[in-house]
């Protein structure tokens, strides 16, 4: 930049000049020399104010856009647009403003560095805005964020040819970043006990995170250092934080404080301090916990008590609390008492295993004593109170079994096993009432389990007595042999729902039968020698004591002893009767019809009108034979 004066035209050495880019920060703060120039070097592709002044008048100002490639925020206000990306880089050959009549390339290639080299994004220029500006748009890695990031442009993907490079701030506090202004936004002193306490919200300028180192110092009122506390927060502007810093006092007294805020992201720079003054800390005598007694050791569900003595010399009113904490769960607490001095005891119920810490507190108004007392609870297992099943079970009948349990804790859930094969370990039933199906008779081991949520588990084994269910024979039907009525077939109808049975059979005639090797036999045949009315017993057994008998009476008739039947005999007769044992005369010769077509016949062979000589002959025969049987 060249400065000169009215004409004849000559250099301005010492012309102050001025630079702030579009972000709003001074990047030039110079003089022009004894040629009357000034060089403003590796200037980022921004839109730059300028001011030119001499003995502090103003005699230029003005706004440009450097003519080069680079990066920069796209505010609405520089680009009459916005993006969504925290920058945008481009490589302007005519950057006029307004940025319509600038002439940018979509063929310009761009890399991010990340401080520890790595690159984390690339892309060439080919984003175009509704100005017409074509830029390669990047915004700020959410992970693995850093304080500022390298960039270089090349003219192509091969990268020959470096057009520019430079580095991009992100804003924030640190490791190179912006150096924002930190304050307290509010401060607040008060007194606890023996202690001050300060209650402080750091606050910052800027939207960004930062470390903060808050000192809390207490002064006698000769000046004097007595104590001091420090701590350290990160804070931002979105948050409203609340922190405290205390020094607690041996001594009562008068005391001034001063509360100081440095900002430890910049080599611990002080920013801002808050100061208070002659806040009196009480002359008083602490309270005192004497004795405190309580067991070590309890089972679940057994009541504590916790028996404490405590004093105050000051006969100051005091408050107690207890707070019993199972783990870092607060489970009982009492605050209801206070009083100067005296004892306190307290009974409370463990519910549960496991280990407990009892706390117990007394104060005045100024000062406390505190002691703690640690104590385990022994899981109780659960006990089984009653079991219960199906009175006198019997084969293939399903047993229902229940149970009652009960538990020392009421918070405990209990779970029930029952077993009913020792030798099958998966075959169980879960639940409190079972069910099981047994297909024979005898004595059954049954185990049941009954576990809590703590491992605490009880068992009790005892015995199911399955009683046999016996045969039963629900019918005996009999009949004789057509030729022989002297012979019986006998059929049994009999069942067993769980077992095979034998069949023995008493036949009234002195005689036994049965098939004792052949199992669930349900036929047997047998003759009798002599007519006569004869009692028939069958009994079966399913060989596990179950029996079952069935009788029935059978009638053997003499066929000598028959009534005479009479009637005609002769099988040509026209009225033979077969049943007739007695001729009685009555028999009439039997006449062939005259002709084919006759309906005028009669006798037994009425129904064969034209049969040859040898088949009357032989059907004869046959009903001759059959006239003398008879069928019982």
């Amino acid at each position: 930049m060249f400065v000169g004066g009215e004409d004849p035209c000559y250099p301005v050495d010492g012309a102050s000049i001025t630079m702030v880019n579009g972000g709003g920060f001074t990047v030039v703060d110079g003089y022009t020399d004894e040629d009357g120039f000034f060089a403003a070097l590796n200037l980022s592709n921004d839109v730059y104010d300028y001011e030119l002044s001499y003995d502090d008048i103003i005699f230029d100002s003005g706004t440009f856009l450097v003519q080069t490639l680079g990066a920069g925020h796209l505010y609405s206000d520089v680009f009459e647009e916005s993006i969504a990306n925290d920058y945008g880089f481009y490589v302007c050959y005519s950057c006029d403003m307004p940025p319509g009549n600038s002439t940018t390339t979509d063929s310009a290639y761009v890399e991010i560095y990340h401080p520890d080299g790595s690159t984390i994004d690339s892309g060439y220029t080919d984003e175009e805005l509704d100005s017409g500006i074509t830029i390669f748009s990047w915004s700020f890695p959410e992970e693995n964020a850093a304080s500022y990031y390298d960039y270089k442009i090349y003219s192509d993907s091969d990268k020959t040819n470096t057009l520019t490079s430079g580095t991009i701030n992100t804003d924030s506090e640190g490791d190179g970043g912006r150096d924002y202004v930190e304050y307290f936004e509010s401060t607040s002193f008060y007194v606890e006990d023996m202690s001050v306490i300060a209650e402080f919200d750091p606050n910052t300028v800027g939207n960004v995170e930062v470390e903060v180192l808050a000192v809390l110092t207490a002064y006698n009122q000769e000046g004097g250092y007595v104590d001091s506390a420090y701590t350290t927060k990160t804070i931002n502007a979105q948050d409203e934080d609340a922190f405290t810093l205390s020094i607690e006092f041996d001594d009562a007294g008068t005391y001034n404080f001063n509360l100081s805020l440095y900002d430890s992201s910049h080599d611990s720079k002080f920013e801002d301090s808050s100061l208070s003054t002659n806040i009196q800390v009480p002359d008083n005598e602490a309270p005192v916990i004497d004795i405190f007694q309580a067991p070590t050791l309890l089972d679940e569900g057994e009541d504590i008590t916790f028996s404490i003595t405590f004093s105050d010399e000051d006969g100051d009113n005091l408050d107690l609390e207890l707070r019993v904490y199972r783990g870092s769960s607060l489970v009982a607490w009492d605050d209801s008492f206070s009083a100067g001095s005296g004892s306190y005891t307290y009974t409370w119920s463990a519910n549960d295993n496991g280990d407990y810490t009892a706390v117990f507190t007394i104060e005045d108004d100024y000062q406390e004593d505190e002691v703690s007392h640690s104590f385990s609870v022994t899981n109780i297992a659960p006990t089984i109170d009653s079991i219960t099943y199906t009175e006198n079970p019997s084969e293939t009948q399903t047993v229902q079994f229940q149970v009652t349990a009960s538990d020392a804790s009421p918070i405990d859930t209990l779970t029930y096993t029952w077993a009913f094969d020792s030798n099958n370990p998966e075959d169980v039933v879960q639940g409190q009432n079972a069910e099981r199906t047994y297909m024979k008779d005898g004595v059954y081991d049954v185990s049941l389990t009954v576990c809590d949520d703590d491992e605490g588990c009880s068992n009790e084994l005892f015995q199911v007595t399955i009683a046999n269910t016996p045969p039963t024979i629900h019918d005996v039907s009999f009949s004789t042999w057509l030729d022989d009525n002297f012979s019986f077939t006998f059929v049994m109808n009999a069942s067993d729902p769980a077992d095979n049975f034998t069949d023995y059979w008493d036949f009234g005639d002195g005689n036994t039968g049965g098939m004792p090797n052949i199992e669930n036999n349900l036929v047997v045949s047998h003759t009798y020698d002599e007519p006569g009315t004869y009692t028939v017993t069958v009994e079966i057994n399913d060989g596990d004591g179950g029996t079952d008998n069935f009788t029935v009476t059978v009638t053997v008739e003499d066929p000598n002893q028959f009534e005479d039947i009479l009637g005609c005999t002769d099988v040509s007769a026209d009225n033979y009767n077969h049943e007739a044992t007695v001729d009685d005369g009555s028999c009439i010769e039997w006449t062939p019809p005259d002709d084919d077509n006759s309906e005028d016949s009669g006798g037994i062979l009425e129904a064969i009108p034209a049969l040859n000589s040898l088949f009357a002959i032989s059907l004869l025969g046959l009903i001759s034979i059959l006239g003398g049987r008879r069928q019982v």
